[in-house]
């Protein structure tokens, strides 16, 4: 354990067993989880995803990621540790779950997503 990747976070009720514990392995993140930001990886192209995360694109970076990893998505804090995670179907109390979390985690949603955005009008 002298990386500490045996360590689990207290997050609340865990949802998922990943929920607190370090990010699995996902190909294709390397370079997301390099820049000092939260990163929710959705690894079903999930439209539904993307308008809950949208109020703290400021603040969270959404990638979406192919592949079959037994995982639909999750939520990485800046330290590679997973806040949110489901798999299977997304349904209304994951999404709710991840509003709660990015909350939680990350603030209030920004009513507009391009608020705070370099370049942006």
């Amino acid at each position: 354990m002298v990386q500490g990747l045996g360590i689990r976070y207290e997050t609340g009720p865990a949802t998922h067993p990943s929920t607190g514990r370090h990010m699995p392995d996902l190909p294709g993140a390397e370079d997301a989880v390099r820049l000092p930001r939260p990163v929710l990886f959705d690894l079903t192209d999930s439209a539904e995803l993307r308008a809950v995360a949208d109020g703290w694109a400021h603040r969270v970076d959404v990638r979406t990621l192919p592949g079959p990893t037994g995982l639909t998505a999750l939520l990485v804090c800046p330290d590679g540790y997973v806040a949110w995670a489901t798999d299977g179907e997304t349904g209304a109390t994951d999404l709710g779950v991840l509003r709660h979390t990015l909350s939680r985690w990350f603030g209030t949603p920004s009513p507009d997503p391009d608020e705070g955005q370099p370049g942006r009008v």
